[in-house]
C-alpha cells in the first residue's frame, strides 16, 4: 500500500483474513452475475454487439499479493523495483484471489489476464492462474504499460549530499503540497504520466474486445462459455485504470483508495453493455474504495444504462461543478 500512493497509517493495518475476503467475495458474486449479453446479441436482440465484437462478462482488476516491499520499505533502497517479490504470505493470498475467481466466473468461464511484467506481479498471476486451472486461461499477455509508477531507480532513504538524489520521504511530502495527481518523482513518473501509459492499454484492451479475442466460445457439448478478463497490476495503476475507463476527474481520482493485497475489484456488465463496479461491490464495497455520493451514484447509473446512453453534463452543470471545486482548491 505504501508504495502505490497510501502513505497514512491505515497503510499498516492488519489485512482481512484470506477466508473472511474468500467468503465475502463470494457473497458479492451471488448478486453480481452479469446478464446473457452473448445469446442476446446472438438473437439480434442487441444492436451494440455482434458475434465478433462481445463484450466479457467481467473485468477484473487485481492488485499485486503482499511483496516484500508492503512489509518493509527499505527494500526499495536495495531492490530494483521491478525485481521486488512476493512475501510467503503474498503468495497465499494469490491463491486465495485463485480460488475466488473461480467461484465468482463458474466452473465453465474462462479466462484471459494481462499482467505486468514486475516480478510481484508475474508471481501473484501465477498463483491465480494455478487456481483457476491453467486450461481454462485461454491467454497471458505481459504488458508493460500496467506497472507500478516509477519512483525512480533505487530509493534514497536519506540524502548524503552528494548528489544521491532527494530521500524518497521527502519527496513524499513535497507530493502532499503540489497534488497528488501532477507530482512527477525526480527520474520517475506522476500519476498523470502513468494516465497516458493506461489509456493506451485500455485502448489496445479495448480493441482485443471489438476485434472477437474474448467471444463467447462453444464448447464439445455444444455449450457456450464465457470468457473473463483479469489484469494483475499495481495499485496506481489500478486507481488510474477506473478513472481512465469512466472518465472521473482528478478530484475523485485523488479520493479513490488501494484495495488490499490481491483482492479483486470487479467491473460487471450490465443489461445494457455497459460495465459498473456497483453490482459487484455495492455500495459499502464502493465506500472503501474512497468512493463518495456521487461516485457511487455515477456507478449505478452505469449498471442502469446502455452503452449509447451518455451521462455527460450540461454547459450549466459543469460551471457549477468547476465552480464548486475551485472554490474547495482555494479553501485547501
Amino acid at each position: 500500500a505504501m508504495r502505490s500512493g497510501c502513505v497514512g497509517p491505515e497503510c499498516a493495518a492488519a489485512p482481512t483474513p484470506p477466508r473472511a475476503r474468500c467468503s465475502r467475495l463470494l457473497a458479492r458474486a451471488a448478486r453480481a452475475r452479469p446478464s446473457p449479453l452473448g445469446v442476446r446479441a446472438e438473437r439480434g436482440e442487441a444492436r451494440w454487439s455482434t458475434s465478433n465484437s462481445y463484450r466479457p462478462p467481467r473485468i477484473i482488476l487485481v492488485r499485486h499479493a503482499q511483496s516484500l516491499g508492503n512489509v518493509d520499505e527499505s527494500t526499495y533502497q536495495k531492490i530494483p523495483d521491478n525485481r521486488v517479490p512476493l512475501t510467503g504470505r503474498g503468495k497465499e493470498q494469490a491463491a486465495t484471489c485463485g480460488c475466488s475467481l473461480r467461484e465468482l466466473i463458474g466452473e465453465r468461464s474462462r479466462v484471459y489476464i494481462y499482467v505486468s511484467p514486475y516480478r510481484r506481479t508475474l508471481e501473484t498471476a501465477r498463483e491465480i492462474c494455478r487456481a483457476l486451472d491453467p486450461m481454462k486461461v485461454t491467454g497471458v499477455r505481459e504488458e508493460p504499460r500496467i506497472r507500478e509508477q516509477d519512483f525512480g531507480n533505487l530509493q534514497v532513504a536519506e540524502s548524503n549530499g552528494e548528489g544521491g538524489g532527494e530521500p524518497i520521504a521527502l519527496q513524499r511530502g513535497q507530493r502532499q503540497l503540489f497534488g497528488r495527481f501532477f507530482y512527477r518523482f525526480r527520474d520517475g513518473e506522476s500519476a498523470a504520466d502513468v494516465y497516458d501509459r493506461v489509456s493506451g492499454f485500455r485502448d489496445t484492451l479495448l480493441a482485443d474486445i471489438e476485434n472477437g479475442r474474448f467471444a463467447r466460445k462453444r464448447e464439445n457439448d455444444g455449450s457456450l462459455s464465457d470468457t473473463n478478463v483479469v489484469i494483475v497490476t499495481h495499485g496506481i495503476s489500478l486507481r488510474v485504470f477506473l478513472m481512465r475507463w469512466f472518465k472521473m476527474d482528478i478530484k475523485q481520482f485523488e479520493k479513490m483508495r488501494n484495495p488490499e493485497n490481491a483482492e479483486p475489484v470487479v467491473l460487471t456488465r450490465g443489461d445494457g453493455g455497459r460495465y459498473s463496479l456497483y453490482p459487484f461491490h455495492g455500495e459499502v464495497g464502493l465506500r472503501e474504495l474512497g468512493f463518495d455520493d456521487a461516485m457511487v451514484a455515477e456507478q449505478r447509473w452505469q449498471s442502469d444504462n446502455s452503452v449509447g446512453t451518455l451521462n455527460a453534463l450540461s454547459g450549466e452543470q459543469w460551471i457549477e461543478d468547476v465552480n464548486a471545486r475551485l472554490a474547495e482548491d482555494e479553501l485547501n
